[in-house]
């Protein structure tokens, strides 16, 4: 049985400098590597009470997507595309 994660786009928490940076460079900030970033799957039941846990230490947190039987991507038009692995990180396309 195959699982799929489907990730709406502008629930990504993303600073706005990262953003207007990307934007200038032409990069994509999805494919940065997000150093200091954790990807952390639980079930809804569970998320309260971490997320509860993660802010008492000042650590944000977002739900950003759900795990289904199809895997989708959602951009911030609501439009479902794919997210292909990329070769290295996008910041390697400015230095």
């Amino acid at each position: 049985m195959g699982m799929g994660i489907v990730v709406d786009e502008d629930e990504i928490p993303v600073s706005d400098i990262t953003k207007k940076l990307c934007s200038h460079f032409a990069i994509d900030y999805l494919k940065l590597i997000s150093s200091g970033s954790m990807l952390v799957v639980c079930s809804q039941e569970n998320y309260s009470p971490i997320k509860a846990k993660l802010d008492e230490k000042g650590i944000g947190v977002a739900m950003i997507g759900k795990i289904q039987g199809e895997g989708a991507f959602f951009d911030s038009e609501g439009k479902s595309r794919e997210i292909d692995q990329p070769d290295s990180d996008e910041l390697y396309k400015v230095v």
